[in-house]
């Protein structure tokens, strides 16, 4: 990786792929062995931010692309276990959640996440070479997290965007915060942050196809903070997508994953709607299986078995379990003892390479899905946020949302937050999610002041013999407009700071 200067503001960045030690070694492992007996490449590329519907609004050309002419099948259950994108991470690339990790391999929000167990490392003991590239802070970076003290891959360049934007702010005068709003302290020459990311995808690929590999690519600028921004940005991954089908005998070899993190979180439509909370909790999610797989395991008759699949249920941990499956194929066909090498099924987790759930009785709660982004339900087209419903059932609502807001504030938060205040007329919607025999499950999104803060939470109200009894909070509040300065007081230090994160105001901010 290297930089050039031309003057005072001419910056240009650039990353090579040298054939390093380790990468010679695995060549010449493959060198001898005919392409149709290597493994099966794995390419992953993705877009923050995106919801399965918003993929369809701002990029229509690239999918019907990927659907019509490549045979994409498109995941309409695919849902979020958490609305982040480090969630997401962890489980489709380390089939876990924030609690496993934290029990397991990364005890503390500044832990390395180098002992823990990314698919990326299953893949490189195969002999496949890795990649994984992702623009901006990083998601292993971000907030104060460890990141990895080791190149986590063959190939990684995340140290390029860590210098370009120290360079790049401090010559454009670009305030240095979460939010870079000047494009310039994302560009990397003549290209933006998102085109550079792609080309070095595509060289990477170019360079490597003839060895089994593993790509992992996520684009994160400007997405993340303007999620309106992608529909300008069709006919570049357009451009990606005609260079992936043009090499045929790549993809003929080679499982394909489009997917996103979570739908947007905090702007007014997308935010503070029935419509946008059930957009974030369903992403984006395209699957795309090789000719060659398909061919060499006719008895899983995966064809069927996918377009099956996009209709179930579907979480980050199977997609996890998808990845280690294909890495254990072949094992498992030679074998006489297969359950020892791998089991296709867990009771929180499925391969989508075998038929997810024939009794259809997947929960959220199975699938390690939290319960305030769940969107299993009995919906009803009731919403109670007409002026006579918002008065006959907020009054008890209020001082719930209230209590529960204030009640994170611990003594550690007390003393730097401000106390939250919740008013009858603050209740902007409450929508019926869920009715059970003695149970009716709302979301109610409302403000809170200091700050104008909105926040939404699932509500269940408890029946007895068909009368209300009582009310409670299920699950945890979710911020859904943007907090900025407003918690600067909050540091980044543990996994509670970046939770409470959305949660406090200042007392600072009063001057």
């Amino acid at each position: 990786m290297f930089y050039t200067k031309c003057g005072e503001h001419h910056m240009n960045f650039e990353a090579n792929l040298p054939i390093l030690s380790n990468v010679k070694e695995k060549i010449n492992h493959w060198k001898d062995i005919p392409k149709n007996s290597q493994p099966i490449n794995v390419i992953i590329f993705g877009i923050d931010t995106v919801s399965r519907s918003h993929a369809y609004r701002s990029i229509p050309k690239t999918l019907k692309y990927m659907t019509d002419k490549m045979g994409f099948s498109d995941f309409l259950g695919y849902h979020s276990i958490v609305h982040s994108t480090a969630s997401a991470f962890r489980g489709f690339l380390m089939g876990m959640t924030e609690q496993m990790v934290v029990a397991n391999c990364a005890p503390k929000r500044s832990t390395p996440y180098d002992r823990c167990p990314l698919i990326w490392k299953d893949f490189d003991l195969k002999k496949y070479i890795t990649m994984y590239v992702e623009d901006g802070h990083q998601t292993f970076n971000w907030g104060g997290q460890g990141g990895f003290t080791k190149k986590p891959t063959d190939y990684y360049i995340h140290s390029l965007f860590s210098v370009m934007e120290d360079l790049r702010t401090k010559y454009f005068n670009v305030g240095k915060s979460s939010e870079i709003t000047d494009r310039k302290a994302w560009c990397t020459s003549t290209e933006t942050g998102p085109e550079f990311v792609l080309h070095y995808t595509k060289r990477f690929i170019e360079k490597f196809q003839n060895t089994p590999l593993f790509s992992f690519t996520w684009l994160a600028y400007p997405w993340h903070d303007y999620f309106y921004a992608l529909a300008a940005f069709d006919d570049e991954l357009l451009k990606f997508i005609h260079f992936l089908n043009s090499m045929k005998d790549l993809i003929d070899n080679s499982i394909l994953v489009f997917l996103s993190d979570h739908g947007d979180r905090s702007s007014p439509f997308q935010s503070e709607t029935i419509e946008g909370f059930i957009e974030k909790g369903l992403p984006a999610l395209f699957i795309r299986l090789p000719k060659r797989l398909i061919e060499k395991y006719p008895e899983m008759n995966l064809e069927e078995v996918l377009k099956e699949n996009r209709r179930k249920l579907i979480a980050p941990l199977d997609l996890h379990h998808t990845f280690l499956h294909l890495l254990y194929l072949e094992e498992m066909k030679s074998s006489n003892n297969t359950v020892k090498i791998f089991q296709p099924v867990l009771h929180d987790r499925t391969s989508l390479l075998v038929r997810v759930d024939e009794t259809n009785t997947r929960s959220c709660e199975q699938l390690r899905i939290t319960p305030e982004v769940c969107l299993c339900g009995k919906f009803t087209s009731s919403n109670d946020s007409s002026e006579n419903n918002v008065n006959s059932q907020s009054l008890e609502k209020i001082p719930l949302v209230q209590k529960g807001l204030n009640d994170l504030l611990t003594p550690e938060y007390a003393s730097i937050c401000s106390l939250w205040s919740v008013k009858m007329s603050d209740v902007m919607t409450s929508t019926v999610m869920n009715v059970g025999n003695d149970t009716i499950d709302y979301l109610v999104q409302f403000a809170a002041n200091p700050g104008n803060a909105h926040f939404e939470a699932r509500v269940t109200e408890v029946l007895k013999n068909g009368i209300y009894d009582s009310i409670i909070l299920k699950g945890e509040f979710s911020r859904i407009n943007r907090y900025r300065e407003q918690s600067a007081c909050v540091p980044f230090l543990t996994e509670q700071d970046k939770f409470m994160k959305q949660f406090c105001y200042c007392k600072s901010n009063f001057g």
